[in-house]
């Protein structure tokens, strides 16, 4: 009676004990799942705004939309085409110093009020190639070419102090360039086939291939004065650099 009592207790206990490992098992995988992210989606597509900086924007935090569609060869590789506009926008004013040769010796220094406005727009065009070189899939690195059309349309007043004379001048120019980009992106899933991605992203453009109107600068992110006739800026002349931090929308399909 006391061996049966303990069968009886023993094929009662044991498939519960069965159904709480397999329980335990499948949680344990779940998680595997999670920490290891994996797209289970050929196509995402999406769209983000980032805040940066920007030669568009002479160095002062602007912000850019972005727009996406991304193509999955397998768990490792992807490539993706994306579109990002830039507007920016201002005016200032300031007193210079401009020097003025009497001679071959001697120099004088001229008052001036200069005072400036516009706007400047980018529009670029990336094909980037996203891998996911680590065994955490949830953070992709992306790397690969841009082509832009900026420009900028200004205008500056200089005022000569010491005889009030006046200056005008105007800025029209709309230039193409060739470039690279690279990103770092970091995926939050979220729910069904909808994630969130947190990006660090770039963007270099060589001086212009082509110029419809003036062939000036469009901007600067830093500029310094090194001498009384020289001022240096960062980027260079005619080279384009931004970069932000953005957040952006992902559906899978």
């Amino acid at each position: 009676m006391r061996k049966f009592c303990v069968f009886l207790i023993g094929f009662l206990i044991v498939p519960y004990l069965l159904i709480a490992q397999a329980q335990l098992t499948d949680a344990a995988a779940i998680g595997v799942h999670e920490s290891n992210y994996n797209d289970p989606f050929i196509h995402r597509a999406g769209a983000g705004l980032s805040i940066g900086i920007s030669e568009i924007s002479s160095g002062s935090l602007a912000f850019m939309f972005s727009s996406f569609y991304q193509y999955r060869f397998n768990s490792l590789f992807a490539v993706e085409v994306s579109a990002s506009v830039l507007h920016a926008g201002g005016k200032s004013e300031y007193f210079n110093y401009r020097p003025e040769y009497t001679s071959a010796t001697q120099v004088r220094l001229i008052p001036e009020h200069i005072a400036s406005g516009g706007v400047s727009h980018s529009l670029a065009g990336n094909i980037t190639a996203v891998f996911v070189p680590f065994a955490e899939k949830r953070l992709q690195l992306g790397l690969g070419a841009s082509v832009r059309w900026a420009g900028i349309l200004g205008s500056f007043i200089t005022t000569r102090l010491d005889s009030l004379s006046q200056t005008f001048r105007v800025i029209d120019t709309q230039q193409f360039a060739l470039g690279a980009n690279a990103h770092c992106e970091y995926i939050f899933p979220l729910a069904g086939n909808v994630d969130l991605g947190v990006r660090l992203h770039s963007q270099f453009f060589l001086p212009p291939f082509a110029v419809v109107g003036q062939r000036e600068p469009i901007g600067y992110i830093t500029r310094q004065r090194t001498s009384a006739t020289t001022t240096i800026s960062f980027p260079p002349a005619f080279y384009g650099l931004n970069g932000g931090l953005g957040a952006f929308l992902r559906i899978g399909f």
